[in-house]
């Protein structure tokens, strides 16, 4: 999906980052290079008094990467100089922005979606940054109305009063617009005008007259959470999505209902974490309650798509408005073409939605709705690792302290001291500290009794999501107790738990319940919230099954009340 030739614009970008200072801004370098690709690609169309009084520049850094978005496709050539904005601005800046551009060949995925709408109805990016779906939405549009027999005017017109775009980065908005006229440069030479794009530098999260009942809706808006401040900002309008630390993401899907009209659409490019995470509750009944959610597609290799971004994304189409259909789940591949998984109805909850990642997992969304135990019916809670490395202020050791009277030292656990084979191994740590001084046996940090240990980060494409292991029952009787270092989570029993740390670490290791975990975790992180959704399997058929011989993958299926052969591996 991201264009092949990423290793040539590092190349060309590497000494244009150079040329950065005092005096040469980031927006000023973009200008110069979109004026010489202008020069190449369509001399006759100014892009405004901005960059048209920009002297020639004979740097051949500049000429080299402007000459190398003239040979590539229009919509590439857009993202690529989008991109090297945000690459120019700074990894802070970018972060702080969420400046992460849609590749072309998702774009042209999201457009597909978008049906006639595309050509009939008011077309709004309200946060259009470097006009990523705006600019194949205006080829698309004069494609078709030409082929209709409407003349360079009339389609230039009709581009003028149904597109519509809102950025709060004053540059991209200009850029935009800059990038509009070059993609219909054939229709403002015939029509003997520049087309008056309405890309307003504002809020796109804000109201105003005027600014609703559009037909079509598409976004691939900021991501990341928001601060204090910027949640006062915004209380009042979406009280509704935002709970705990809301992610600007949700307020962007919710704003989707202000926009749109009946029966209009939305089509956005966001992270998974909305379908299950808990602070997107909200969000998840009001996309039920005001709509229908027609399609989800899953894009797992964020590495093939997206230059910087960390989270693994889907694609959802959205129409307000309720109606009696299914929601079609697909993911695509790297060159974004979609394979359908399933047709499924989602149940309004507030609750994760339990969604296959794969055909093969379709089979297996029965049990969240089964009469099937949890961890808590198990005994077991969760907790999470108090101990915030960069932040702690207790006395830490490398190896376990032989002096007396220095207070109570245990365990300090890491990620690296569970291991992939659901061992737990202690003093096998070379730079970290392994045990921590916590004052007391009665502090809040230590974690006592029967306990599992697992590890909160991990990521969508390794083999198991939930890597864990018991920690052996010597070292609880050994130290009292352990502390967690906060990328450590914690399923803690008692002497009432129906079963021990060793078998409940095997039965989280098996691969029908890592599946059944990815069918709730919408993010890379291990959520204690979603680990505690999966619905369990039955203790006496588990105990019963592998009394009698049979391998732990095996006895967890039979006591999901699965045959043994039914798992595709």
């Amino acid at each position: 999906m991201l264009p092949n030739d990423k290793p040539q614009y590092d190349r060309l970008i590497r000494p244009l980052r150079m040329m950065l200072g005092e005096n040469l801004s980031p927006s000023e370098l973009v200008l110069a290079v979109l004026k010489r690709w202008r020069d190449d690609a369509c001399p006759l169309i100014s892009l405004g008094r901005r960059v048209d009084r920009i002297k020639n520049d004979d740097n051949c850094f500049v000429e080299n990467f402007a000459l190398w978005l003239s040979g590539k496709s229009f919509s590439e050539g857009a993202f690529w100089i989008s991109s090297a904005y945000a690459d120019f601005i700074g990894e802070v800046s970018r972060k702080t922005q969420a400046m992460y551009f849609t590749p072309p060949d998702l774009a042209e995925r999201m457009l597909d979606h978008a049906g006639k709408l595309l050509f009939s109805g008011r077309i709004l990016d309200p946060a259009c940054g470097g006009a990523a779906f705006l600019v194949p939405a205006v080829q698309r549009i004069a494609k078709k109305l030409s082929a209709c027999g409407l003349d360079d005017e009339a389609v230039i017109s009709h581009i003028e009063k149904n597109v519509f775009g809102r950025d709060t980065d004053k540059f991209l908005c200009f850029l935009s617009e800059s990038l509009i006229r070059m993609a219909l440069a054939k229709h403002v030479l015939g029509a003997k005008r520049l087309p008056r794009i309405s890309i307003k530098n504002r809020d796109g999260l804000e109201g105003g007259a005027g600014y609703n009942n559009f037909d079509l809706v598409l976004c691939n808006p900021p991501y990341r959470k928001m601060t204090a401040s910027e949640c006062q900002v915004y209380e009042l309008r979406y009280r509704e999505v935002m709970v705990g630390q809301p992610n600007f993401y949700s307020l962007f899907i919710r704003a989707s209902s202000h926009l749109l009209g009946a029966g209009g659409v939305a089509v956005y490019l966001t992270p998974m974490s909305f379908l299950s995470g808990r602070s997107f509750s909200g969000l998840r009944n009001g996309i039920l309650r005001d709509g229908t959610l027609i399609s989800l597609d899953f894009i797992g290799d964020k590495d093939g798509f997206f230059l910087g971004a960390q989270q693994d994304a889907v694609v959802m189409v959205w129409v307000k408005g309720k109606s009696d259909v299914k929601t079609k789940i697909s993911s695509l591949d790297r060159t974004g073409i979609p394979t359908e998984i399933a047709n499924l109805r989602i149940d309004r909850s507030i609750g994760p939605w339990p969604l296959p990642r794969s055909a093969e997992d379709a089979y297996l969304l029965p049990l969240f709705n089964a009469n099937l135990p949890r961890l808590a019916d198990y005994g077991y809670s969760t907790l999470n690792g108090a101990i915030v490395p960069h932040r702690n202020k207790r006395l830490t050791y490398k190896r376990m302290p032989k002096e007396e009277g220095i207070g109570c030292v245990v365990p300090l656990v890491w990620s690296a001291n569970i291991g992939a084979n659901r061992a737990f191994v202690l003093d096998n740590l070379e730079k970290q500290p392994q045990y921590i001084d916590v004052g007391s046996a009665c502090s809040r940090v230590v974690i006592r009794g029967t306990v599992v240990a697992y590890q909160r980060v991990t990521s969508a494409d390794q083999r198991r999501r939930l890597v864990c292991a018991a920690i052996p029952e010597q070292i609880m009787e050994k130290f009292g107790g352990v502390a967690g270092e906060n990328h450590v989570g914690f399923l803690c029993g008692s002497s009432s738990s129906k079963i021990d740390a060793k078998l409940l670490a095997d039965v989280l290791s098996t691969e029908i319940v890592d599946r059944l975990f990815r069918c709730v975790s919408g993010v890379t992180n291990v959520s204690a919230y979603e680990i505690n959704i999966v619905p369990m399997p039955r203790i006496s058929v588990l105990n019963e099954t592998l009394a009698a011989g049979f391998d732990i993958e095996e006895a967890v299926r039979a006591a999901y009340g699965l045959d043994f052969g039914q798992l595709q591996c």
